[in-house]
């Protein structure tokens, strides 16, 4: 498959503190293991003990969690892999988005097992095995209650509060007829439809719905999906929840590590609270807050004192919900995991908590930035082409493209030396008038600038003209540009990867596995050329 690189600097889509970390720039040492590359990983594995992981524990679990989809050999021999002590987990995770939500989705978790693909070359003797963590116990269902297709958003009414994963997946089938209409009537969109409703049709609630549409997809690839709304992995992080209600250090070092970012001009992406749990009952998830020697849920009648909360979390430790600083303690204390792989976002607030990491005795992981991909037609590469543009060209800003574009074809009418004389003619009217009449000055300069502006608005007419017989290529740059940045957003960051195997097919996802390379010292995004 045809593709071309964008290198990350000159895309103009990500923060200078992502940048900076995959240049990686001495000053961000201080908040990660180590850069992320084949060598620092091979020469630092030994370095991951794990002594404190139960993998019997682990490994009984994901078999339990798995046992209502078909798992494949390759994700049942990882998952017992896992017992071994020269096994280690790569980790993406993500939310439990609508049909996947947008591309990225379906990127992350290719990434992660070509990273382990890449590692189980490159060091034998080890077994890296692919998990995706699927975010169950988010609450934030706006930002999963809805996908994009073909730029067109559909949305579910979510009938449930509280964790994600428990939500009953009623009131899909309205969705799904939405999707049927977008979609039209093909052999794509039927199997496409059909995926749809086992998964979520045929599913108790959201997680399960996204396990086995994830499965579906990825299973044979030896993906191990992980739901960490587990009492078994939840009691293996027992004495976590006790240190974070009564002796926290997440709060302090958070902030100390956030002033450190700040101070060398990095905006932080998280800032910590003073307990960063939830407690969760059905139907909810609040946050947990000290008042006087108390710890009270809030928005409920729910209150412990020191007593009652330690038994609450002894006997019913998967009530007790990490929050987003908490979370990755908690995914490190239960698999033995070397590489936590995600987008920008992640690595930003994964750089928050190497300090805090610190004081735990829980191994940090390495940070490695997901591949970026955008998928693009080649017929609509040899128009863009034939507008006198080039590949990288398609990440410009639409009003620069526009400027050039009109400029090659017709020149920009620029009114600057006009307005320069004119300055100049007024600057010499403004010497006489002082020498005749000083309280005239006001009025000559008001007329200067009646002058200029009216020259403004003739540059605008004249150069809206030029537009205006420009106008059909005009549309073709904002047409084809609109295909890497729908509604002015990212392409993998809205469109649904299901509105590209409708037009091409399922094999589509096989392909675009093959082509992927694992993301291991890349730094560029991968444009990939749909013949």
């Amino acid at each position: 498959m045809e593709q071309f690189k964008i290198d990350f600097n000159a895309s103009g889509l990500f923060s200078n503190l992502f940048l900076d970390y995959s240049d990686k720039k001495t000053f961000l040492e201080n908040f990660v293991v180590d850069f992320p590359s084949i060598e620092n990983i091979k020469r630092d594995l030994g370095s991951f003990k794990f002594d404190y992981l139960d993998r019997n524990v682990l490994k009984d679990e994901l078999i339990s969690q798995n046992a209502s989809i078909k798992m494949s050999g390759e994700t049942m021999n990882n998952i017992l892999l896992l017992s071994k002590d020269n096994s280690y987990t790569v980790t993406t995770g993500h939310q439990l988005c609508l049909f996947t939500g947008p591309s990225f989705f379906i990127y992350k978790i290719i990434s992660c097992i070509k990273t382990c693909i890449e590692l189980n070359k490159e060091i034998p003797g080890k077994h890296f095995v692919p998990v995706y963590w699927m975010a169950t116990e988010d609450h934030d269902l706006e930002e999963i209650d809805h996908a994009f297709f073909y730029g067109k958003k559909i949305t579910w009414k979510v009938d449930g509060t509280g964790r994600a994963g428990e939500i009953s997946a009623k009131g899909i089938e309205k969705v799904l007829d939405e999707l049927r209409v977008i979609l039209g009537d093909s052999e794509n969109s039927n199997k496409i439809i059909s995926l749809f409703e086992n998964s979520y049709l045929k599913s108790k609630n959201l997680a399960g719905a996204t396990r086995f549409l994830v499965n579906e997809l990825f299973g044979k690839h030896g993906l191990v999906i992980l739901d960490g709304n587990s009492k078994a992995l939840k009691d293996l992080f027992k004495e976590e929840i006790k240190k974070e209600i009564f002796d926290p250090h997440s709060f302090e070092k958070v902030n100390e590590t956030s002033d450190e970012l700040e101070k060398a001009g990095y905006p932080v992406q998280v800032v910590p609270r003073e307990i960063n749990l939830f407690y969760g009952e059905k139907g909810s998830r609040e946050r947990i807050i000290k008042s006087g020697d108390n710890f009270v849920v809030v928005n409920s009648d729910r209150t412990f004192n020191e007593a009652e909360i330690l038994k609450e979390i002894d006997m019913n430790s998967s009530a007790f919900s990490p929050n987003v600083v908490l979370r990755p303690l908690y995914q490190q204390k239960i698999l033995p995991n070397i590489i936590y792989c995600g987008g920008p976002g992640e690595m930003a607030y994964w750089l928050q908590y190497k300090s805090f990491f610190d004081t735990t005795g829980i191994h940090f992981p390495f940070l490695l930035p997901r591949n970026f991909v955008c998928l693009f037609e080649k017929s609509n590469l040899v128009k863009w082409k034939a507008l006198g543009f080039n590949e990288a060209d398609l990440f410009s800003d639409e009003e620069s493209l526009i400027k050039i574009y009109v400029q090659k074809e017709s020149g920009v009418i620029s009114l600057e030396e006009k307005k320069k004389k004119v300055d100049e003619f007024f600057l010499e009217l403004e010497k006489e008038t002082v020498e005749t009449d000083k309280s005239l000055v006001t009025f000559v300069r008001a007329e200067k600038q009646k002058a200029l502006n009216g020259l403004d608005v003739l540059e605008a007419k004249l150069n809206k003209f030029l537009k205006q017989k420009n106008e059909n290529g005009i549309n073709q740059i904002v047409s084809l540009r609109a295909k890497v940045f729908p509604t002015g957003v990212f392409q993998e960051r809205q469109e649904n990867f299901f509105a590209f195997v409708n037009k091409r097919g399922f094999g589509l996802l096989d392909e675009i596995f093959d082509e992927m390379e694992s993301p291991v010292g890349k730094k560029e995004i991968t444009v990939f050329v749909l013949s």
